[in-house]
C-alpha cells in the first residue's frame, strides 16, 4: 500500500489578524495615555492662568489668600470679645420660650414679656459689655483655619452670634421700654457693628448670608423701636429717663447706609466662594497639588473634567462678582453670568459636576445682598423720620425730600427699580414706605402675590411690591407668647 505525504500547516501559526489587532490597541492605548496628559496639561494650564490672572488684579483666589497675616491679640480682636460675649450667654427657658413665640410684627411688650427680658438683660451683663468692646477694637480674627476641602471647613461661630443677635434685640426693647434710648441706641449700633466683624471671617458665602441675617435682626430692632425714640432737648409726653442724642442717631443712619462698606464685604464673599469652587474641584479632581488629597478611587481620565469644570465655575463667578458692585438689581441682573448647570449636550451636561453643585443657588445669593440693602435703607429712614417728627410737633414728612439733607445724606435710593427712583413713600391712605420688588415693576404698594410665588402679606418677597408701615402697631390685645401661661 502506499500513501500521500500529509500536508503539513505552517508551524507557529501566522495569526495575522490578531497581530493587527493588537498594534491597533496599542497604538489606540498610547493615543489615549497622550490624549489624557495632553488634557490634564490644558486642565492645569487653565487653572494656573486663572489664578495668576486674578492675583494679578490683586484679588484672593486660594484659601491661604482669605488667611490673616498674623494672629491678632485677644486685646484687639472683636472676634474674640463676640466669641467670648457668646461663650457667656446664660438664658432661661422662660426667655426662650418667649423669643421662639413672639410674632415678627413689633407687637408692644406686655408687662410679662417685659419682665422676662429685663431679667434676661440683668444676668448677661458681661455678654453686653464685650459686644460693646468689640464695636471699640480694629481688627478680627475667628481663628479658623481653611483647610482643603474648604467645603468641610466648620464655622461653629456662626450659630452663636446668632443667638447672640436675637438676644441684643430684646436687649434694646428692653432697655427702650425702660426709657433708656440712649443706651438702646448704643445697643443697635453694637448690633450692626457686629454683623461687620462676622463678614471678616472665613470669606465664604455662608458667612456672608449670615451676616446678612445678622443685618436683618439689626434693622428689625431699629423698626421696632424707632416709633417712639426719644431724643434729648425735646420736650414730650413720654419722659425717658436717659433719651438719645441726635449725634448717636445720625451715627446709626451711617451706620446703615454706608454702602461702600457693605459692598465690599459682598465682593470678598463672592470672592471667597470662588475660591470654594475652584478648591472643592481641584480637591474632587485628585490634582496632587501640596496640601490636597488626592482621590485614587476616581478614573484618572475623568480628573481634567473635573477640574476644568471647577476652572469654568470659577470663573463664572469671577463675572458675577462684577454684578455684585453694580447698585441695582436689575443692573447686576444684566451684567450676570449664564449660571445654567446643564449643557446643550449630555455629555457638556455630566461634565459639569462643580457647576452642578454649587452654581444654581448663585442668582438668589445676589438677591439676598439686594433686600438686605432695602433693609438697611428702610430703617434709617424710619429713624429719620422719627427726628422729623420730633421737630414738627409728630407730623410725619409730606415726601422724602423734606428728610435731606438735615436727616438723611440722600434720599435713600429703590435697589429693585431700573430707573433710580428712591423707595416710594406712601402718606395717604396709609403710612408707608415701599420697594418695587424682584419684579421690578410699581405696583402701587400693592403685596398681591406675584403669579405662581408666595407673597400676599407685607414685607413678603413674593409679593408684587414689598410694603413696610410706618405706624406703630397696636398695642397687645392678648399675650403674644406661650409664657405667659407659665406666669
Amino acid at each position: 500500500m502506499s500513501s500521500a505525504p500529509e500536508a503539513q500547516a505552517p508551524s507557529p501559526p501566522r495569526f495575522r489578524w490578531l497581530k493587527r489587532i493588537l498594534v491597533m490597541a496599542v497604538v489606540l492605548i498610547v493615543g489615549l495615555i497622550a490624549a489624557q496628559r495632553w488634557w490634564a496639561y490644558t486642565a492645569e494650564r487653565r487653572y494656573q492662568a486663572l489664578v495668576d490672572s486674578t492675583r494679578g488684579r490683586g484679588e484672593p483666589i486660594l484659601p491661604a489668600d482669605f488667611l490673616p497675616a498674623a494672629r491678632i491679640p485677644d486685646s484687639r480682636n472683636a472676634a474674640y470679645s463676640l466669641t467670648t460675649a457668646a461663650k457667656a450667654l446664660t438664658l432661661t427657658q422662660a426667655y426662650h420660650d418667649f423669643a421662639n413665640n413672639y410674632p415678627e410684627d413689633a407687637t408692644p411688650l406686655t408687662a410679662s414679656e417685659l419682665d422676662i427680658c429685663r431679667t434676661a438683660v440683668a444676668g448677661n451683663a458681661k455678654s453686653l459689655s464685650l459686644v460693646r468692646l468689640a464695636r471699640a477694637q480694629p481688627e478680627a480674627d475667628w481663628k479658623i483655619t481653611l483647610t482643603t476641602p474648604v467645603v468641610s471647613t466648620l464655622l461653629p461661630h456662626l450659630n452663636s452670634q446668632r443667638e447672640l443677635a436675637h438676644f441684643m434685640r430684646w436687649s434694646v426693647r428692653s432697655h427702650h421700654a425702660q426709657g433708656d434710648d440712649f443706651e438702646a441706641v448704643e445697643e443697635l449700633r453694637d448690633m450692626v457693628a457686629a454683623g461687620h466683624t462676622v463678614e471678616r471671617g472665613p470669606g465664604v458665602l455662608v458667612t456672608h448670608l449670615v451676616a446678612l441675617g445678622l443685618n436683618a435682626i439689626a434693622c428689625q430692632a431699629v423698626s421696632e423701636n424707632a416709633f417712639d425714640l426719644q431724643v434729648e432737648g425735646v420736650a414730650t409726653t413720654q419722659p425717658a429717663t436717659r433719651p438719645a442724642t441726635r449725634s448717636q442717631i445720625r451715627d446709626l443712619i451711617r451706620d446703615l447706609t454706608d454702602d461702600e462698606a457693605y459692598r465690599a464685604e459682598a465682593v470678598r464673599a463672592w470672592q471667597g466662594e470662588r475660591m470654594l469652587v475652584l478648591d472643592s474641584g481641584v480637591y474632587l479632581a485628585g490634582g496632587g497639588r501640596p496640601g490636597l488629597y488626592s482621590m485614587p478611587s476616581l478614573p484618572a481620565p475623568l480628573r481634567p473634567m473635573i477640574e476644568m469644570d471647577a476652572v469654568g465655575a470659577a470663573d463664572k463667578i469671577g463675572q458675577a462678582i462684577e454684578a455684585v458692585k453694580l447698585p441695582t438689581l436689575p443692573a447686576a441682573k444684566a451684567k450676570f453670568p449664564r449660571l445654567d448647570a446643564r449643557g446643550d449636550s449630555l455629555l457638556e451636561t455630566v461634565s459639569k459636576f462643580s457647576s452642578g453643585i454649587f452654581l444654581p443657588s448663585l442668582g438668589r445669593g445676589v438677591e439676598q445682598d439686594f433686600r438686605s440693602m432695602v433693609l438697611r435703607r428702610v430703617a434709617a429712614l424710619r429713624l429719620a423720620i422719627r427726628l422729623y417728627q420730633l421737630d414738627h410737633d409728630g407730623k410725619y414728612p409730606a415726601t422724602l425730600n423734606e428728610l435731606v439733607p438735615k436727616y438723611m445724606p440722600a434720599l435713600p435710593v429703590d435697589p429693585f427699580a431700573s430707573d433710580g427712583r428712591s423707595l416710594t413713600y406712601l402718606s395717604e391712605p396709609r403710612l408707608v414706605v415701599y420697594t418695587v420688588g424682584e419684579n421690578g415693576v410699581d405696583d402701587g404698594g400693592t403685596t398681591t402675590p406675584v403669579s405662581g410665588t408666595g407673597g400676599g402679606t407685607p414685607q413678603d418677597w413674593g409679593g408684587r411690591d414689598v410694603v413696610f408701615s410706618l405706624v406703630p402697631p397696636p398695642p397687645a390685645t392678648q399675650p403674644s407668647s406661650e409664657a405667659q401661661d407659665h406666669q
